[in-house]
């Protein structure tokens, strides 16, 4: 039933109720009628009642007119049928009630039907309301969907960006490597990874994913090293997809795919500034700590200016379509990568002052197990889910050390045990006495270290 329409169920009820109100009108005529003509002047006048009720519940104020003047027609039919005064008086007050009964039930039957509007306006303003809330929840429903499909392409996106740049930090890796391993996450970060396939031409050379051949549905972006192009990177579609921005691309996997050639770009000059720096290593010590320097940089802080970047952008790009939770959240990632460069930094600087043989040790005599004990319970804290286990000798002798490089060393071996160990192994550390020397063990359940490693583990990264 649209707005306003009235319903057939209320249009039969008033049909029925005029036919009600003609016959019951009719047969009070006829009845007071043939009463009068036999000369009864009481026994018939409360048949008037019937159509006076019926008149002024369907129809108010036209039922109230309606009613006088069947009272009125009463009155002339008692005139026409008899003259006597007394009689005639009571015919009088009879008029007089049935027009007082009619305002009364006109009265009541118009706030009866003020009611009902006042209902059925409060009713269709309900529906409306309804009809408004539920189409702005069909809207922001579908906005939401859409900030989140946007929110997991940018994330694939900065994913990539992030796993180009850890490749590229690995030392283990040559040139070749690194771009055969960079070819192979690219797919993932476009709209259709199932359908996606990469190439990266470089100084000739090429490196493609595995079933890679070209397509119409292609984007490409040059490698620009030092101002000259020296290949470029290309995505391509293997079906077709819908018209976007870029053919089947959005502006955004363009975005990303430049940002691709430049972050290429950058990692082949880095590799070629290294490659100049070997060269003159061992004619300028200077040198030798600089680039031992910008390297422990460049793989160390990675990670954190990454993240930082990353959320950040995110925040700049997405601020009005995130929840509170997911800023707090970001907001949140964001210090932590902070507190971690700034770690890293002051780390950077002792390895410096090392180098330089500037760093000084604060000794003093202290108690070794209160240390070790110290940053177990402080590991805790930081990794709930593993179980930690000490087995330490209270009786220790005391040692002159220097507190604070003493703690950091325990915490290293802590947090390298949490990193690479499932959730819900056992930590142990142990310190006990051998011969003159104290043994400080930290032993966990986790991978291991490749025995190729071994050699390797104190060498810097």
């Amino acid at each position: 039933m649209k707005k306003g329409e009235l319903p057939k169920v209320g249009f039969q009820s008033n049909r029925i109720g005029f036919i009600t109100l003609a016959a019951t009108t009719i047969l009070a005529i006829g009845a007071t009628i043939l009463s009068f003509s036999f000369g009864y002047f009481i026994i018939v006048q409360n048949l008037f009642y019937f159509p006076i009720i019926l008149a002024c519940i369907y129809y108010t104020r036209r039922g109230f007119a309606f009613s006088v003047i069947i009272a009125c027609i009463y009155f002339i039919l008692t005139v026409a049928f008899t003259h006597d005064s007394e009689i005639l008086l009571q015919a009088f007050v009879r008029v007089l009630i049935f027009i007082l009964v009619a305002g009364v039930i006109t009265y009541l039957s118009s706030g009866q039907k003020r009611l009902a509007e006042k209902l059925r306006q409060q009713r269709d303003h309900l529906e409306d309301l309804i009809h408004e809330r539920t189409w702005q929840l069909e809207k922001d429903i579908t906005e939401r969907k859409q900030a989140e499909h946007a929110l997991s392409e940018r994330y694939k996106e900065l994913r990539c960006l992030y796993n180009i740049d850890e490749i590229s930090s690995r030392t283990e890796f040559n040139d070749k490597e690194i771009y055969k391993k960079v070819i192979n996450v690219l797919p993932q970060a476009w709209q259709y990874p199932e359908i996606t396939v990469a190439r990266l031409t470089l100084h000739g050379k090429k490196f493609e994913t595995k079933n890679y051949r070209d397509t119409e549905w292609k984007q490409s972006a040059d490698i620009n090293i030092y101002g000259v192009k020296a290949g470029e990177v290309e995505v391509n579609y293997l079906k077709k997809r819908p018209e976007l921005d870029e053919g089947p691309f959005m502006k955004e996997e363009r975005y990303l795919i430049n940002s691709i050639a430049e972050q290429l770009a950058r990692i082949t000059e880095t590799k070629q500034v290294e490659e100049e720096h070997l060269k003159v290593i061992e004619y300028r010590e200077l040198d030798k700590l600089k680039t031992n320097l910008l390297s422990t940089v460049s793989h160390e802080l990675r990670t954190p200016l990454a993240g930082i970047k990353g959320y950040t952008t995110l925040l700049l790009d997405y601020y009005n379509k995130l929840k509170r939770k997911q800023i707090w959240e970001t907001l949140k990632a964001i210090d932590s990568s902070t507190d971690r460069l700034t770690e890293l930094i002051e780390h950077l600087l002792d390895m410096s002052r090392l180098d330089a043989g500037l760093l000084r040790l604060n000794l003093e005599t202290v108690k070794p197990s209160d240390i070790f004990l110290a940053a177990v319970s402080e590991a805790k804290l930081r990794a709930p889910n593993y179980k930690f286990k000490t087995e330490i000798n209270h009786q220790l002798p005391m040692i002159t050390a220097d507190v604070k490089r003493l703690r950091q060393v325990i915490d290293n071996l802590l947090d390298n045990a949490i990193k690479y160990s499932p959730e819900g192994i056992e930590i142990t550390v142990r310190a006990k006495i051998n011969a003159e020397e104290l043994l400080v063990c930290v032993a966990d359940q986790g991978m291991g270290i490749p025995a190729a490693e071994v050699t390797k583990i104190f060498d810097r990264m």
